[in-house]
């Protein structure tokens, strides 16, 4: 039995795509094999000038390792630049051939050609988030070339990638240069992702959101909206033979109405006008000397249920005092206001 041979040491890796290869072979195989040969070519060709190996082909994809990670930059800036070159000759009918590439450096175990270890799985993963054109790489290689880099280059941070278990701080460099839409697709691509952590409060502060505007939209739009409509009877005078109301009792139910229809959100309605609101106003008045008494009685039309109720005791000449008390009591206590929205739809 031949024992296998095997080594553990610090390799850069580089693995590739081609950017839209899966669609373009779903619509011209021949075209897609073809590219495909020139693709493998030109980066084979930077590949073997940095003394780098090739590991192996995986479908339109490229792994090859490097000794170090300058080597493994200078091939995928020299493929990037090459590629760019291609697409401006090549027939602008034709797809332009881009690609992108992912550089970890780490410790592996070489076996007969093969390449093994967690740093295979992180490598391969730098690769989908790059951009067209562009090269990821990580901390590890940043810290090994940033004094010789010359290319752009764009710190995108931690990131998580998928199936790896530590998270990776990870570079971009794009020889043909960084522009806006680099940065608003890393911009838009990093919202993404905290939209997705935060799904779940995020949905619960747009329902939240939704049910307030349903709420609060009809009242900034509509005049009137959450106003309470009040019926405000004839006061009587029971001192009245008929028990009608006369000017004296008169004078009071308009200086009630008045002073009611000052407050905000609150309509006053005539219930000599025929027109019926939710919430009616009765009251009735009673002089004795000089010795006078204002009762009223605030309900709700709809089964008659009584909201408030009372009287207020003083002299003639506190008449206008004793207005000011009834209206303090329907208003400053809340009574209006706590009987609930009551819509101008309510008013029939």
């Amino acid at each position: 039995m031949v024992a296998e041979h095997h080594q553990h040491c610090e390799q850069t890796l580089m693995f590739t795509d081609i950017v839209g290869y899966s669609r373009l072979m779903g619509r011209n195989e021949a075209m897609a094999i073809e590219m495909l040969g020139d693709y493998r070519k030109i980066l084979l060709s930077h590949i073997e000038a940095q003394n780098g190996k090739l590991v192996e082909f995986i479908g339109d994809a490229i792994f090859a390792r490097f000794d170090s990670a300058a080597s493994a930059t200078a091939a995928a800036i020299a493929i990037q630049q090459h590629l760019q070159a291609f697409n401006e000759v090549r027939d602008k009918k034709l797809p332009p051939l881009q690609t992108r590439i992912g550089l970890h450096k780490g410790e592996v175990m070489l076996r007969d050609g093969a390449v093994f270890g967690d740093s295979v799985n992180i490598a391969a993963r730098l690769e989908p988030p790059a951009v067209a054109d562009g090269i990821c790489i990580s901390q590890t290689v940043y810290d090994e070339i940033r004094f010789t880099l010359s290319s752009p280059a764009k710190r995108l941070g931690v990131q998580a990638l998928k199936n790896i278990q530590q998270k990776i701080r990870v570079y971009l460099i794009k020889p043909s240069g960084i522009g806006w839409r680099d940065h608003l697709f890393y911009f838009l691509r990093g919202l993404n992702k905290k939209i997705h952590a935060y799904r779940y409060p995020l949905t619960a502060c747009l329902f939240a959101l939704i049910v307030a505007g349903f709420y609060f939209i009809p009242r900034w739009l509509v005049p009137g909206y959450a106003a309470n409509y009040v019926e405000i009877a004839d006061f009587q005078n029971l001192m009245n033979e008929k028990g009608d109301a006369d000017y004296f009792s008169a004078g009071i139910t308009e200086a009630v109405r008045s002073q009611l229809a000052d407050m905000r959100d609150v309509y006053i309605v005539d219930a000599k006008e025929g027109i019926h609101a939710p919430i009616r106003l009765e009251g009735s008045v009673q002089r004795l000397g000089d010795n006078l008494r204002i009762a009223y009685r605030l309900f709700r039309r709809k089964d008659n249920v009584q909201i408030a109720g009372g009287k207020l005791d003083g002299t003639y000449q506190d008449i206008f005092i004793l207005q000011d008390r009834l209206v303090g009591v329907l208003g400053g206590v809340g009574v209006l206001g706590g009987v609930g929205v009551l819509r101008s739809k309510s008013v029939v």
